[in-house]
């Protein structure tokens, strides 16, 4: 009978030698996993966001960093990715991403969009160089981020996205 001290042992090997192997092997943590430490890959964060029920097609942006395009609250939703660097097998990996959702209407004043940002603390807002709302949100993941934390975070671009499209007198 094996003690329960080697039994330990033999588990923690084990679970060493997964963890090596994973790296090795470029392999991701499952869809429903957290958001590790050092950054996280697109496709990392578009299989999240599906475990979560959110639509995710990936992209590339101008600057050949990772893009998805989602759906929330009805709207749609680019998620941005910045600081990227190339990590193991030469995915990229971002420490910080953003929700923008942009909004095709140029009759939005900067006085609605200043009492926007002077009264929302985590959605910011601003009018595009071509005259176009957009709101963003952003999210630091340098130290990784629970699913609980991102799901906060869309609950909260959720309740956020109305409440701009209502601001700005957008109806489509």
């Amino acid at each position: 009978m094996r003690s329960f001290v080697s039994t330990r042992c033999v588990r923690g090997i084990a679970l060493i030698a997964g963890f090596v192997l994973s790296l090795t092997l470029g392999v991701t943590a499952p869809a429903s996993a957290d958001l590790l430490p050092g950054g996280s890959t697109g496709p990392e964060v578009a299989a999240l966001f599906q475990s979560l029920g959110y639509p995710a097609t990936m992209a590339t942006d101008k600057d050949g960093d990772p893009l998805i395009h989602t759906k929330a609250a009805n709207t749609n939703v680019d998620i941005y990715f910045y600081n990227c660097t190339a990590g193991a097998g030469g995915a990229l990996r971002c420490t910080s991403i953003q929700f923008a959702a942009g909004f095709s209407i140029k009759t939005v004043s900067i006085t609605t969009i200043n009492a926007w940002d002077r009264d929302k603390r985590y959605g910011r807002a601003y009018i595009s160089a071509e005259g176009y709302p957009f709101m963003e949100v952003d999210i630091d993941v340098s130290s990784g981020a629970s699913v609980a934390q991102i799901r906060a975070y869309l609950t909260h671009l959720e309740s956020l996205l109305p409440d701009f499209k209502a601001a700005i007198g957008y109806t489509g």
